[in-house]
């Protein structure tokens, strides 16, 4: 049966916006300063990395890929984006920014001949 397999890349500033929206509507609070970078850690966590402060308060949060991925699916719909549901969805790393990789595989549908 086909595949499809989508690339949504998304630059800095946009992951930073969808990031930070998705940290506020969870409740969950930021670090003080600009974010400086984002870190991909090999146990599947993403760090968002922010300056120091002299405040010496929290400079990095981490977030999961499930986290990230939900970050960047409601960024899309607030764009009209559409995503299909029954769909995989992966968040890699892309030079400054993140993509997400949507696969969809189609099934045969029995009655259509």
């Amino acid at each position: 049966m086909p595949k499809e397999l989508r690339k949504l890349v998304f630059t800095r500033d946009e992951f930073q916006a969808a990031a930070v929206a998705y940290c506020y509507r969870e409740g969950m609070k930021l670090p003080k300063g600009i974010l400086n970078s984002v870190t991909f850690d090999a146990d599947e966590k993403i760090s968002l990395n922010f300056s120091a402060l002299a405040d010496g308060g929290p400079t990095r949060i981490r977030l999961t890929r499930d986290q990230i991925a939900a970050a960047i699916i409601r960024y899309c719909r607030s764009l009209r984006i559409p995503i299909p549901r029954l769909s995989q969805k992966i968040v890699n790393p892309d030079g400054d920014g993140i993509a997400l990789l949507i696969n969809v595989q189609y099934e045969k549908n029995a009655s259509a001949a």
